[in-house]
């Protein structure tokens, strides 16, 4: 029965080891992958997995949240980090950054602005 118990106590620890990153947010472990004309939001941190979990379009820029942590599916996480923006987007602004979106042969790529 005490098995059962530190277990039930330590679960809601488990949502507290991920972190959800608003557009506006600071985020120092932040980093975009482009690779074959996909942009991929990733970590600084091998042990950080990061997945999106909204992407809405304002006006010409696209706004990016997304949820961090060490417990996050590292399939799941891969599957959904793409950052996708439509035809219409000139921007992208995630992690308190701002990136203008670059339309290439194979897809796109993101430059950061200052």
């Amino acid at each position: 029965m005490r098995t059962h118990c530190l277990l039930l106590l330590g679960l809601p620890l488990a949502g507290c080891a991920s972190t959800k990153v608003r557009p506006t947010t600071d985020d120092a472990d932040f980093m975009l992958l482009q690779e074959n004309g996909r942009v991929r939001i990733s970590s600084t941190s091998s042990a950080v997995q990061t997945r999106i979990i909204q992407q809405n379009q304002v006006g010409d820029t696209l706004l990016v949240t997304y949820r961090k942590g060490a417990f996050i599916n590292r399939f799941a996480a891969q599957a959904h980090s793409i950052v996708q923006p439509g035809e219409q987007a000139k921007y992208v602004r995630c992690a308190n950054r701002q990136f203008r979106v670059v339309k290439t042969g194979s897809g796109v790529a993101l430059g950061q602005l200052p």
